[in-house]
């Protein structure tokens, strides 16, 4: 990160002093690690049997270092982001980017994570999603690609294949700080909140 000025988002086990976690730390460009986010929302027996979920609260946006700027960033990991609550709540904080790194196996979810959720969750909160799935077969799952950079309006910017051997997708997210679309959600939900 700090070589190449870039922030960093690695995806990986964390052994807690309690057990296993599905995690992702980032680095800032500086080569500092500036957060590290453990899943709340696991899926199914095969993970709940394996890691044990993020405690209560661990939904935080945090600050990255950027070469230009500080970055307001919430982070959900895979099956966290099917959920609308996730999103919100970082939108809520101030998040001006969501992170989804993921491992979404091919099949019906699959086929409308990446083309429904991402779109939806970005544009009900105005916030531009960078969405990272796996690709490719393992010994017993084919993953199904589809990583993509989705504007805060529900478009995509940039969007990989499903199998594209490790193509990087880049692309300008806009002007620093939320978006909102034709109908800011975030301030009608705000409206309806004062109306009682």
């Amino acid at each position: 990160a700090r070589e190449n000025k870039i922030a960093v988002a690695v995806g990986y086990g964390e052994e807690g002093d309690d057990g296993l976690y599905n995690s992702c730390a980032v680095w800032g460009c500086t080569g500092e690690l500036e957060a590290n986010y453990r899943k709340v929302n696991l899926w199914g027996a095969w993970e709940k049997g394996i890691f044990l979920p993020g405690a209560p609260g661990s939904l935080q946006c945090f600050s990255v270092t950027l070469p230009s700027r500080r970055l307001r960033l919430g982070i959900m990991i895979c099956f966290d982001v099917e959920f609308p609550e996730p999103a919100r709540c970082l939108a809520l904080q101030g998040a001006e980017l969501l992170l989804v790194p993921t491992a979404l196996a091919a099949g019906e979810m699959g086929a409308q994570t990446p083309f429904q959720v991402m779109p939806t969750r970005a544009q009900e909160n105005g916030v531009p999603i960078l969405y990272s799935n796996l690709e490719g077969p393992t010994a017993s799952l084919f993953f199904c690609g589809s990583s993509a950079i989705v504007g805060p309006h529900g478009g995509d910017i940039a969007r990989a294949g499903r199998v594209t051997g490790g193509a990087l997708v880049v692309a300008p997210v806009g002007e620093p700080g939320p978006q909102r679309g034709l109908v800011d959600y975030l301030e009608e939900r705000r409206a309806r909140a004062r109306e009682g």
